[in-house]
């Protein structure tokens, strides 16, 4: 199977997964088990500012800014397809979100600490556009790394995701489905933008 069209599958089957996880959570809200657990991860409002840094930190704004000046360094070397990649994977990302929050219309946990945050959960923004782009990253990265290299970029990426994900959780911004879907999201916008870019080449 030609890569480009097996990219367009990874990106089905995780958007297919999204779609099963939005049906259930239109049908059942919250989820079997999903408020007993977010009570247990809710962290005490007195000390939650460490959390509410990190999740300030890891929101759209100061993502995309960061992908910007990442995408200035590659344009001056040329890989403007990488510098496009880097941009459009939170940009990409967001937009389909907000999309999907429109149609699922999921109300924020009542539990949560946070009163910064839009209307709708599901899925989480956080966890779409951080997975998006630590894919892109780990996907540009991959070519040029030895195997430890590539070990450790993967573990920065997946430490990087698990960080923000415990964040929201913590503030209880939003249930863990929630981070699931924004997660399955984000990995599906890269693939199919990788696909793309695997086309152009051709």
């Amino acid at each position: 199977m030609a890569p480009a069209r097996l990219l367009l599958w990874v990106a089905a089957g995780l958007a297919s997964v999204v779609a099963v996880l939005a049906v259930a959570v239109v049908a059942i809200d919250p989820l079997r088990g999903e408020t007993a657990l977010l009570r247990s991860l809710r962290g005490d409002p007195a000390t939650s500012g460490g959390w509410q840094a990190v999740s300030d930190a890891t929101d759209l704004l100061p993502v995309v800014l960061l992908c910007v000046a990442g995408a200035v360094a590659l344009l001056l070397t040329g890989r403007r397809v990488a510098a496009l990649l880097l941009v459009l994977a939170p940009l990409g990302a967001a937009a389909v979100t907000r999309l999907v929050k429109q149609l699922v219309r999921r109300e924020r946990p009542p539990e949560m600490l946070s009163a910064e945050a839009s209307e709708f959960c599901f899925p989480s923004g956080h966890l779409a556009h951080g997975t998006a782009v630590v894919a892109v990253v780990v996907a540009l990265l991959m070519p040029v790394l030895g195997r430890s290299g590539r070990v450790l970029v993967v573990a920065v990426g997946l430490g990087a995701l698990v960080v923000t994900g415990a964040a929201q959780l913590v503030l209880a911004r939003h249930y863990p489905s929630d981070l699931l879907a924004g997660a399955l999201l984000g990995g599906a916008w890269v693939a199919v933008l990788l696909a793309a870019a695997v086309s152009r080449r051709r």
